[in-house]
């Protein structure tokens, strides 16, 4: 017994020693450093089993690494605390420049941010943000944050979720190919209806397979929009995935249906997936408005998954953050008041199929059809504003 207790010893000491060695001391804590920070790790709900299972996986790439708080002491590893804090100001080091490229950039204030766009004509493009303020930009787990116009609602995340990081890189958006597809609308609840007079209000009745009266009438209103105002080729599909159905099985229909469709146009760099939202007080659909110019608008919220899941990855879901970002920004230069924020989810309900993807509720199941028309024109102008390309 006493021969066994040294030999694991020893075995764990070797171990120890070919992780340190494997560990960048450059700008890195080495792993001796993380060892004597134990106390501090215990507070971030990792302890010494689990760190034991770190240095195997340190030490030997065969063991399998363990994945549950992985990031924290990835975080450690690379010489940055897991506590959220405010990071390093940008280096202004220039952009490669690439031809038919443009960059979206955001300067941050006191209580608003703005958006700059910069084209490959430029001669450089910072990387990173513009940030003075001393402001905590963190999406807590249940919690909200309110910044200007932005509203990021974390009701799934565990994770905080730091804006500032998120905006350390410019959104990229590519040129649309001529000729060739680059946005698709798809819909995985697409009998999601609306209603047609005051009085539907007050029935019971939210699911509709006329196009005329669902979210597909809100997609070929922007469909119609970017293929003639601003020549972006774009498709609309309005297969039905929700029908005699289960809701969360019509994600994988849809699912199906997008990679059906991007076998054969390869070219489409963004997705766009259009609900409505719903609810009901036991007498009366809701139905938020928001009235400009004497016309009113039903509002807009936007749904980002993260990357949460390691059987359905989503790498890209911080630019359709940046992405759902700007577009809010943009509607709110518009038409003050008409979105209701972002909302984080773990899932990434579809959007990580494409270089970019994006869920936006269009209204609720009380909006007018024609409240949902004219935020469709905005949200519509907005899109091809952002994807459009100055000559």
């Amino acid at each position: 017994m006493l021969l066994f207790i040294i030999i694991e010893i020893l075995v764990i000491s070797i171990l120890v020693v070919c992780a340190l060695v494997t560990v960048d001391n450059k700008g890195k804590i080495a792993l001796k450093e993380l060892l004597e920070n134990m106390d501090e790790a215990k507070t971030h709900n990792y302890n010494g089993r689990y760190l034991s299972n770190r240095i195997y996986g340190v030490a030997s790439p065969l063991v399998k690494r363990i994945h549950t708080h992985e990031k924290l002491v990835d975080l450690y590893l690379n010489g940055t605390s897991p506590s959220v804090s405010k990071p390093p100001k940008p280096n202004n080091t220039p952009m490669p420049v690439e031809e038919n490229i443009k960059y979206y950039m955001f300067s941050l204030y006191d209580n608003s941010y703005k958006y700059s766009v910069f084209y490959d004509t430029e001669i450089s493009v910072e990387t990173g943000i513009k940030d003075d303020i001393e402001k905590e930009l963190v999406a807590g787990y249940k919690s909200e944050l309110r910044y200007g116009s932005l509203k990021v609602v974390n009701d799934y995340v565990r994770d905080p979720i730091n804006i500032r990081e998120i905006l350390q890189a410019p959104l990229v958006i590519k040129k649309p190919e001529k000729g060739k597809s680059s946005i698709l609308i798809f819909h995985t609840h697409t009998s999601e209806g609306y209603c047609l007079t005051e009085e539907d209000k007050y029935n019971n009745e939210n699911f509709t397979t006329d196009t005329e009266m669902n979210v597909v009438k809100a997609g070929s209103i922007i469909e119609k929009i970017l293929n003639e105002k601003y020549n972006i080729n774009t498709l609309h599909d309005k297969t039905v995935h929700d029908q005699g159905y289960n809701h969360n099985i019509a994600y994988d229909l849809s699912k199906k249906t997008v990679e059906s469709i991007k076998e054969e146009h390869d070219s489409i760099q963004l997705t766009i997936d259009i609900h409505r939202d719903g609810a009901f007080d036991g007498s009366k659909k809701f139905d938020p408005t928001v009235e400009h110019n004497g016309k009113m608008f039903a509002q807009v919220m936007f749904v980002v998954g993260c990357d949460y899941d390691v059987n359905n990855p989503n790498p890209n879901w911080r630019d359709n953050f940046k992405l759902a970002m700007l577009m809010l920004e943009m509607l709110e230069e518009k038409v003050p008041g008409i979105t209701r924020g972002i909302s984080m989810r773990k899932d990434p309900y579809n959007t990580n199929l494409a270089d970019r993807g994006i869920l936006i509720e269009i209204g609720f199941n009380g909006n007018l059809i024609s409240e949902v028309v004219n935020t469709s024109e905005i949200v519509a102008d907005v899109l091809g504003e952002i994807y459009s390309y100055e000559e």
